[in-house]
This record gives C-alpha cells, sequence and structure tokens, in this order.
C-alpha cells in the first residue's frame, strides 16, 4: 500500500492533499502559509501519515517551458528532500489551479450548507493540490 502527499506551490499559500491507504484516488486536505514553518508542517504530516512519496506540481507553460516561479519550486523540492527523505516526484500543474476553481456541485453545497459554515467546503490551494496528485495517481497506478 501506498499513501502520498500532494503539493501544489505557491508563493503565498501551499495547498496540500492526500491519497488514500491503496495510492488511488487524492483528497484536498489543508492550505499552509509559505512561511519558515511550512518544511516542518509538512514533514509532520508525511510521519503522521505515514506517506511513502511527494508528488509536487511542476510550473510550466503551455510550450513546455519552465514558469518563473519553477526556479522556486525546484529549491523547495531539494530542501523537502533533506528534510523528508522521500521521493519526489513532479507532476505539471498546468490548469489545476483553473479546474479547483469550478463552482461546488449541488451535493457539496448541500453539505456546506449542512454545516451551517460559511467556510468553503474546498479551498482552491487544496483543491489544486488533489487534482496533481490524482493526474500522479492515475499516470502511476500505484496500488
Amino acid at each position: 500500500m501506498s499513501k502520498f502527499i500532494g503539493i501544489d506551490y505557491g508563493e503565498k499559500n501551499i495547498g496540500i492533499a492526500l491519497s488514500d491507504e491503496g495510492g488511488k484516488i487524492a483528497f484536498p486536505r489543508e492550505i499552509f502559509q509559505n512561511n519558515q514553518n511550512l518544511i516542518k508542517s509538512i514533514k509532520e504530516i508525511c510521519d503522521t501519515e505515514k506517506v511513502s512519496g511527494i508528488v509536487l506540481g511542476e510550473s510550466l507553460a503551455q510550450g513546455g517551458q519552465p514558469n518563473p516561479i519553477q526556479e522556486k519550486i525546484a529549491k523547495f523540492k531539494k530542501i523537502l528532500e533533506q528534510k523528508t527523505n522521500l521521493p519526489i516526484y513532479y507532476i505539471p500543474e498546468i490548469w489545476s489551479s483553473i479546474e479547483a476553481g469550478k463552482p461546488l456541485s449541488k451535493y457539496e453545497q448541500l453539505k456546506n450548507y449542512e454545516r451551517k459554515t460559511k467556510k468553503k467546503i474546498i479551498h482552491n490551494d487544496s483543491s489544486a493540490a488533489a487534482i496533481i496528485l490524482q493526474r500522479f495517481l492515475e499516470k502511476n497506478k500505484y496500488k
């Protein structure tokens, strides 16, 4: 069984997603601010959830060239590798934030209403991380 963590890196916020223990389905988890506690917070999730790998969104333009933020993502990846000792896999994040911004389904709206909260059930950053992670899981068919 393989469990993975997915990361949508942003300059202000970092979206986090986790797969199920079978490595088949990705779920939005939470959002962290991009600050000095970020690596520690991610490492804690990796340790607590016993993940076997990290999936990181790779920021590429439509033509395949790296976007300006990709340099920061590469630096982040190196630090994360050193601190977690886990393999890190890149998956193109193209359109993940746009997909994550789709309106909530009727079911999600109903759940939100039933909880009587103004908080969105799914936040774009963690949803984008789940989309990135799901792409990886489908591509690699982990079991």
